[in-house]
């Protein structure tokens, strides 16, 4: 679209109006998206106060902060106009990073970490050792049920561990369309220790979100408040119930198997509870991210 010379009423503006004017008819890629759909000069002044509002979005999204921070009162929305006739329309649809976002959580049926998360994939990772033999796996069990369904990452930071998952996940889960749930192991351990005695039908429904899911990722695993509920009534069920599916379930430890057992073996009475978790536990593959330092 020419540069714009609107014979306008100046006077009639507010001070803001003014310079948002001054400001949209010197955008030039603004008024190319209104010369695309046929808006001209004439349709802009008989609709300057939709065409106004149209602008102070793209000017939000322009100058996008993030999803998280988006100041418009509908997060990760965008204005688009339509004309009909003489007269612009407005309609509010998803913003292209909101159906980015909205496509990765749709990979997730619990989420235990941040959105920031969310973005990562394996572009975003190391191309190390510990990286190239998770996405491996993965391809692996997506491909047949003989190949190890559980995996078991020790070594290195917990953070770069969790990060590597996530991101070796969305790219994934973006070509194979599986569901995950993410779980800070301690956390959601003792909200199922409180619903197992207080909301028994509650903490059923959760127990078998986390036994259906087709891929479970249980994070800071050991750093549980650990007792015999825990151990006869959420951990050994979980374990075992899994197992039995031959899904994948993947375990973020600073701890090896025989520590988990030891942790959970507190007199004589509990070996045999002990040994059954680390029987459970020893059947994952490992795989070592190396150093604390690394």
């Amino acid at each position: 679209m020419d540069k714009l010379r609107l014979t306008l009423d100046v006077a009639s503006l507010k001070e803001e109006e003014k310079k948002l004017l001054d400001q949209m008819l010197g955008d030039e890629t603004f008024l190319n998206r209104l010369s695309d759909l046929g808006i001209d000069e004439q349709i802009i002044l008989d609709n300057l106060s939709t065409i106004f509002t149209s602008y102070d979005d793209y000017l939000i999204c322009k100058n996008c902060p993030g999803l998280n921070k988006c100041p418009k009162d509908v997060k990760g929305s965008t204005i688009e106009l339509e004309l009909q006739g003489h007269y612009v329309e407005r309609n509010i649809s998803r913003c292209a990073l909101k159906e980015k976002n909205d496509k990765l959580t749709s990979f997730y049926e619990i989420r235990d970490f941040d959105d920031k998360l969310l973005s990562l994939s394996k572009e975003n990772l190391n191309d190390d050792k510990a990286t190239k033999e998770l996405l491996t796996a993965f391809i692996d069990f997506s491909k047949s049920k003989n190949s190890a369904n559980w995996l078991y990452l020790i070594g290195g930071a917990s953070k770069r561990k969790l990060d590597t998952l996530i991101g070796v996940y969305n790219r994934f889960a973006a070509r194979n369309h599986y569901l995950a749930s993410v779980i800070n192991f301690p956390k959601q351990c003792r909200k199922l220790a409180n619903l197992y005695f207080n909301e028994k039908e509650r903490f059923e429904f959760i127990f078998n979100k986390l036994v259906d899911v087709p891929f479970l990722f249980l994070y800071d695993f050991g750093e549980e408040y650990k007792n015999e509920t825990l151990r006869d009534n959420i951990l050994i069920p979980l374990l075992r119930a899994r197992k039995e599916k031959e899904t994948l379930t993947v375990f973020i430890s600073e701890f090896d198997a025989e520590d988990i057992a030891n942790m959970y073996n507190f007199n004589y009475a509990s070996k045999a509870r002990s040994l059954q978790i680390k029987k459970l536990l020893s059947s994952a593959k490992i795989i070592d991210f190396g150093p604390l330092n690394v």
